[in-house]
């Protein structure tokens, strides 16, 4: 009787009346859970507390078995089922490593139970003096208390939706919690960067001399080549060198150009006719003459990402030119409604690839964007825009499709759905659409304008005035004598500009 009344003093001590208002918080151990059950104390009681401090060890069959022969209920080995082990403190481990615990499974309950405290350099080095191997000192060294954890869960969700003032957010949250940790403070910052629109410095400015204002510009990712045409023929350049590349001249008036990735080649797509001549930039010499099979005429052209093969828009009709074999490959008719502006009928102007090559998206007058699967040639899904498609972009992550064209749209690439429509604030009927190499912002242009918006919020930060404004940068501009046409790389590391006599170059300051 005595010693009954005794475990019953020490278990009172364990579970304080309600009417006590400072209750332990500590975790509950095998010991005194065994105890309470075995003085027989109410098991409703014991698994409220269970359920509110946690206990600090791993539950076995075993120990569970234990406590129905001492007289537990279900109540209470359904708390101890449900209810996750507290984190380790510091002294937890370091007691558990110098007690001979194997280090795999002392890796295993760190995994399990996580820590309750930021792990140093000093505990590991004291860790490693009590046996620790490699794989125990790597897992402590990830570990991290629980708020923390779930504050950088929330900043990785944020970060892959690419929403990232909500990821600084929660990034600054972690830092209140570990003050002046290193590693969060330098991804809050990363974040904070990643919010700042793509800023533009002028590179170099190039003279020229045309009869015809530039109708078209195209610049290579790596900001070496430019290539610019007009109604009256194409020219390319050397950026850094300011070199014109002598070219030989078109066999009729070419009615658009593209250049390759890589600057080897120019392609030119003869206007009226079913010709695409390929000119070696390193020669300056004709190299190819595709006589294309399909039905209409050449109205844009676009390289492979490769720089393999050359895809030659027509009306209707996209065909893949092989640059080794000189051959026309394979020509994609897309399969859509006749619904078709007057001026641009279904003709084929706008090309982007997803980043693991799966799929090439097409965008004609037809108000559409076909997806074709590049591996079967197979027609995909086909998504309707507002008007005309004259441009297409797929994000880094070949999450987003974009389009340009009476307005700007996002769209879902899994889904096919409609996200958002963009309209630039100080311009209309944007022509041309890309990405950003990091993804987190979307370039709109059409002849002298470019509106820039943030992808993850679809806010428009900003036009060409104030994204590549100053009085070194933008001097046009701000003469009021804006340039003729714009262009831009297909990553947005680059921006082009030009009028009759002059190209500026913008590159992006990251």
């Amino acid at each position: 009787m005595k010693l009954r009344f005794l475990i019953l003093l020490m278990v009172l001590a364990i579970l304080p009346p309600s009417a006590v208002s400072q209750q332990p918080t500590t975790p509950m151990s095998k010991d005194q859970i065994m105890s309470v059950v075995t003085a027989g104390i109410d098991n409703a009681e014991l698994a409220k507390k269970i359920e509110e401090r946690g206990i600090d060890f791993d539950l076995t069959d075993d120990y569970l078995q234990a406590l129905r022969k001492a007289g537990a209920q279900d109540v209470v080995i359904q708390a101890l089922r449900t209810v996750k082990p507290s984190p380790m403190s510091r002294d937890q481990l370091l007691l558990l490593v110098s007690g001979g615990v194997p280090s795999e499974r002392a890796a295993a309950l760190v995994k399990q139970r996580g820590l309750d405290f930021m792990p140093d350099e000093k505990l590991l080095e004291s860790l490693r003096t009590a046996g620790a191997d490699d794989a125990l000192i790597a897992v402590v060294r990830e570990a991290k208390p629980p708020e923390v954890q779930r504050h950088l869960a929330r900043a990785a969700q944020c970060e892959q939706n690419r929403a990232w003032a909500d990821a600084e957010k929660e990034y600054r949250a972690a830092l209140t919690l570990v003050p002046g940790n290193a590693e969060f403070l330098q991804k809050a910052e990363l974040a904070a960067k990643h919010q700042k629109p793509p800023q533009y410095k002028v590179f170099k400015t190039v003279d020229i001399d045309r009869r015809f204002s530039v109708s078209t510009i195209a610049i290579t990712p790596d900001g070496r080549w430019l290539a610019l045409g007009d109604s009256d023929g194409e020219e390319v350049w050397e950026v850094s060198t300011a070199r014109k590349i002598p070219l030989p001249p078109p066999s009729y008036i070419p009615r658009s150009i593209a250049i390759s990735p890589d600057g080897r080649w120019l392609a030119r797509g003869i206007a009226g006719r079913q010709v695409v001549e390929l000119v070696d930039l390193a020669t300056g010499k004709l190299a190819r003459t595709f006589h294309g099979d399909q039905s209409s005429a050449i109205g844009s052209l676009f390289f492979s990402p490769d720089g393999r093969g050359i895809f030659a828009g027509g009306d209707g009709t996209l065909a893949f030119l092989e640059i080794e074999s000189g051959k026309e490959v394979y020509t994609l008719t897309a399969q859509t409604g006749a619904k078709a502006d007057g001026y641009y009928g279904k003709w084929v102007m706008g090309v982007a690839f997803s980043p693991d090559g799966h799929w090439l998206a097409s965008g004609s007058g037809n108000h559409t964007v076909t997806l074709w699967d590049r591996a079967t040639l197979q027609q995909g899904r086909t998504l309707t825009a507002y008007k005309a498609v004259e441009g297409v972009a797929i994000s880094p992550d070949g999450r987003w499709l974009a389009t340009a064209g009476g307005t700007g749209g996002l769209w879902d690439l899994a889904t096919g759905n409609a996200i958002r429509t963009l309209k630039p604030r100080t311009f209309n009927s944007p022509d041309r659409v890309t990405f950003t190499s990091d993804g987190d912002w979307l370039l709109l242009g059409r002849d002298n304008a470019l509106s820039v918006w943030e992808v993850a919020t679809g806010r428009e930060m900003g036009d060409l005035a104030e994204n590549v404004s100053s009085v070194d940068n933008f001097t046009l501009m701000e003469a009021g004598n804006p340039p003729d046409t714009l262009g831009f790389s297909v990553d947005g590391k680059w921006l082009a500009a030009a009028d009759y006599t002059k190209v500026y170059i913008w590159q992006r300051q990251d």
